[in-house]
């Protein structure tokens, strides 16, 4: 599901064989007296992450005085990327340091630090959002910018900061809100055209924590036409695809879970079966969630296969 948003919202990339370097297990970079956060991350064997940085041309800045906190993808994580988009970070270098810039912030950032839905700008300027699961109870797992933190290596501590390691690449960086992300995604055309006429647009394109399940235009396709020209009513089965905060990302939807939503009297049920995330009304229709995980500024976007009514529809 991850890879299939990624593909929506990276343009079309032409296919040639992604070459990250030659890999013999060791990295050369030079070594100051004290480990610096290229120091650790080169010990935890982050070795593609360590490749990139230095074809940005980072290792100087990053062997400075700081402090920095890196989060460090796994070299999975990289290989994990869709093909296009290893290919074009291997073509194109602006594209490169930008995306290893946002997983970089001008500071220290230690794991007690983070809090739900905490903001944290990168040296990229653009927002880190970390989130904690489950919503209640003890903390199981965390996230930045939805790519779970390795919990058993955080916290490797440098001579000017610190590194955590990412079992996923933050990509892409979530430079644009909702609505500016969804009508870049051809799939969610009918969606964009029912915020715009029930004026919600500015309502989503504001800050939030939001969590958005969002039926794509076969979904919308199925809706009677009485239904969409019912403003009050189209209204409310909007706001019922919203949850307000905490910010969801799949890692944190628990089978049975309740999810609030912005149509106040009325919440979601989370089922997951056979390997899928199913999203159901009060009734027990349910939506399968066929793309997770988009990050955008003000939240996250999960794209769904069918409108859910809430029961007073």
């Amino acid at each position: 599901m991850k890879i299939a948003f990624l593909l929506l919202v990276v343009p079309f990339l032409s296919a040639y064989s992604f070459i990250i370097g030659e890999q013999d297990g060791s990295v050369s970079v030079p070594l100051s007296a004290q480990k610096t956060v290229v120091d650790v991350v080169v010990e935890l064997k982050l070795n593609i992450l360590v490749d990139l940085v230095k074809r940005a041309g980072l290792v100087e800045t990053l062997m400075g005085p700081g402090p920095f906190t890196v989060f460090g993808p796994t070299d999975d994580a990289f290989e994990a990327l869709p093909f296009e988009v290893r290919q074009k970070l291997a073509e194109n270098k602006t594209l490169l340091t930008e995306v290893l810039e946002y997983h970089v912030v001008g500071g220290a950032v230690f794991s007690k630090d983070i809090a739900q839905d905490k903001l944290v700008p990168s040296v990229l300027k653009d927002n880190i959002r970390f989130n904690t699961y489950p919503v209640a109870g003890p903390v199981k797992k965390v996230t930045a910018t939805g790519s779970l933190i390795d919990l058993s290596r955080v916290d490797q501590n440098a001579s000017n900061g610190v590194v955590h390691v990412l079992d996923k690449v933050m990509f892409p960086v979530p430079r644009q809100n909702l609505v500016e992300t969804a009508k870049r995604i051809p799939e969610l055309k009918s969606l964009v055209e029912a915020l715009v006429k029930t004026n919600l647009t500015s309502a989503l394109a504001g800050a939030g924590n939001f969590t958005v399940f969002a039926p794509n235009n076969k979904a919308f396709s199925k809706v009677p036409a009485k239904v969409s020209a019912d403003i009050d009513l189209l209204t409310s089965i909007l706001l019922y695809h919203v949850s307000a905060s905490p910010t969801l990302y799949s890692v944190g939807l628990e089978d049975s879970q309740q999810i609030p939503t912005l149509n106040t009297k009325n919440s979601l049920t989370i089922n997951l079966k056979d390997g899928q995330v199913q999203v159901a009304n009060s009734t027990d229709f349910h939506a399968t969630v066929l793309m997770a995980d988009g990050s955008v500024s003000n939240g996250v976007i999960h794209v769904i296969d069918e409108v859910l009514l809430p029961p007073s529809a």
